[in-house]
């Protein structure tokens, strides 16, 4: 059967689809592993073919949905309107018409930390997991003026699931590191500035839903993903498809600092053949041992240069494999992925990697999603026997592995 994406907008419950929706773009993440990640935003266009208007305003709900290989909806976006513009549509000289075509552009709940400030008493000294949780809980929570300041004026109903949806705290990773308590500030803090603080300290990702909710991954979560969405080199588009090797990625000492002062870990024998490279990571990390962990991490990922395809486009319309296919559209970033059967002019046979970004564009019938894709080794280092799953055995394990190549190891 062809399948078709087939995308259905909705605005404060109100469906949009058929001949209403044009185009849609989401993009998602980051551009690489180095980055912090930025909020998602949709660029979408809605045709009003009557003239009747559309009924669309800043700060409504959107989400968009469209149909997996079973035709069942998938939301691939959840945020809000930040912009609503209408252009006439112009059939030709001498014509005149009441159509228009809308541009909306949403963005997602990341934006909506960027504008809370939190936490004007400070906060204790706590593990990062903890940190990222009270900035998100406190960022995405309603404030009091927004709920009519009165307990009436509140559905009797209503519970903590309900009334502030965009946060879930099964989504925020138990805590890894410690880190230093933050002093009281007159003026409080950024949501967003707090927990990207606590995040890239404790080596972890921020993320953010399919259906517009904020996520943390600990500094273990890409060790112990999961199985791989296993995408065929025939499922990606040739044109922009490029290997690269980076001097970026080549650290081989790295100076960490943390509450208490500073620690320095380094790997010697990469020096004998590139000489030294050196960086320097600002934390606020409270532990002295949590410190030397993250810079012993750091030099085993990237004391060695590596070879990176970047980023990848597919055309989901021209996947064969339906269960592929519908693994692509609810792809985040953290998601682990494998390429295969890569072709050996690009300096690499298969990669096993992260997703760090999406951007998909699509219409009624044709999709493409774009993958921002690093390697594992890039952020979760060589494999460690405590992160292997007890059930592998030595014969599960290929022959010709060796530690130089042995980033993952799964049934």
């Amino acid at each position: 059967m062809t399948w078709a994406p087939l995308p259905t907008v909705t605005v404060a419950g109100v469906d949009f689809t058929d001949d209403t929706v044009g185009s849609v773009t989401i993009t998602r993440g980051r551009d690489n592993v180095y980055a912090d990640p930025a909020t998602s935003y949709a660029r979408i266009q809605l045709v009003d073919l009557t003239g009747a208007g559309l009924d669309l305003a800043i700060l409504r709900d959107i989400t968009v949905k469209v149909k997996d290989s079973a035709s069942a909806d998938v939301t691939v976006f959840g945020g809000e309107i930040v912009n609503v513009s209408a252009d006439l549509y112009d059939p030709g000289i001498g014509s005149n018409t009441e159509a228009a075509v809308y541009s909306v552009f949403a963005v997602g709940p990341l934006a909506r930390l960027a504008r809370r400030t939190i936490l004007a008493g400070g906060r204790p000294a706590e593990t990062d997991g903890e940190r990222v949780a009270a900035a998100v809980s406190d960022g995405l929570a309603t404030a009091w003026e927004e709920a009519g300041g009165s307990w009436s004026a509140q559905d009797a109903t209503a519970t903590w699931a309900t009334f502030d949806p965009d946060y879930d705290p099964a989504l925020i990773d138990a805590g890894v590191f410690d880190i230093a308590a933050l002093p009281a500030a007159d003026g409080g803090y950024s949501a967003l500035e707090v927990a990207t603080n606590a995040s890239n300290s404790g080596d972890g990702l921020l993320y953010e839903t399919l259906d517009g909710r904020v996520g943390w991954a600990n500094a273990n979560a890409r060790g112990l993903a999961g199985t791989p969405i296993v995408v065929p080199s025939s499922a990606i588009i040739a044109a922009g498809t490029r290997s690269s090797s980076d001097a970026a990625d080549l650290t081989n000492r790295v100076t960490v600092e943390y509450d208490g002062g500073a620690v320095t870990s380094q790997d010697s024998d990469s020096f004998l053949t590139y000489g030294v490279w050196e960086r320097i990571i600002t934390t606020q990390l409270v532990d002295v041992g949590n410190a030397e962990d993250r810079a012993d991490n750091y030099v085993a990922r990237h004391a060695y240069p590596t070879i990176n395809l970047g980023t990848i486009t597919i055309r989901l319309d021209a996947v064969t494999d339906d269960a592929v296919r519908d693994d692509l559209l609810e792809v985040y970033s953290g998601s682990p992925i494998y390429l295969e059967t890569l072709p050996v002019t690009i300096g690499m046979a298969d990669l096993t990697g992260f997703v760090e970004g999406t951007t998909m564009t699509l219409d009624r019938f044709r999709a493409e999603l774009r993958l921002n894709v690093s390697d594992a080794l890039l952020s979760s280092g060589p494999v460690r026997w405590s992160g292997v799953a007890p059930t592998i055995a030595w014969e599960d394990v290929s022959a010709t592995i060796d530690w130089d190549n042995a980033r993952t190891i799964t049934v």
